[in-house]
């Protein structure tokens, strides 16, 4: 099963290899979304695949980090504050409620799942009515009109597809 062997891949790359290899390459991604996703310090966001928490600094809000892989959160754990909660758990099989979510974030993520229109329909069901989303898919994966319909195939409003030259996925940004 793919999920079990990406769950074994990032476990065994641990959590300090992982920030070596990407912190550059995902806080591009992150400033890019932040500059997109206008956040309130009230706001309640999800960020799906939270890996070591690269996320969790951008961030003044209340967040939720989920993510497959007990290694990596466990160094995501160096990253919380008192409004950032861990959870271990598959993007595709969130245990959480429904509509609570004013943001969901997930960066890197949707290109590793059995299934990534499971992945983006289970997320949507976390958010609130109204509320963005920012998702990435690696190129190497998606050609930009396969990642595109990927988004399309759903009642989603996308505002913005970024295609940003200096880095490896393509961003889509949209509202519920």
């Amino acid at each position: 099963m793919k999920k079990k062997r990406i769950q074994e891949n990032y476990d065994n790359l641990g959590g300090r290899i992982y920030d070596i290899r990407y912190t550059e390459e995902q806080e591009k991604k992150y400033g890019l979304i932040m500059a997109e996703l206008k956040t309130q310090d009230t706001d309640l966001v999800l960020d799906n695949g939270c890996g070591t928490g690269l996320l969790f600094p951008f961030m003044n809000t209340f967040l939720i980090g989920l993510d497959l892989s007990s290694k990596l959160l466990k160094q995501a754990l160096k990253q919380i504050t008192e409004t950032t909660f861990l959870i271990n758990g598959d993007s595709e099989n969130l245990p959480i409620r429904n509509t609570i979510f004013d943001k969901i974030i997930s960066v890197t993520v949707i290109q590793n799942t059995d299934d990534p229109h499971r992945m983006i329909s289970d997320s949507m069901r976390t958010l609130k009515n109204n509320g963005e989303f920012a998702f990435t898919g690696l190129k190497k994966a998606y050609t930009k009109q396969k990642f595109q319909s990927l988004f399309e195939a759903t009642s989603l409003e996308i505002r913005k597809i970024i295609d940003e030259e200096k880095i490896h996925d393509w961003i889509v940004i949209g509202n519920q």
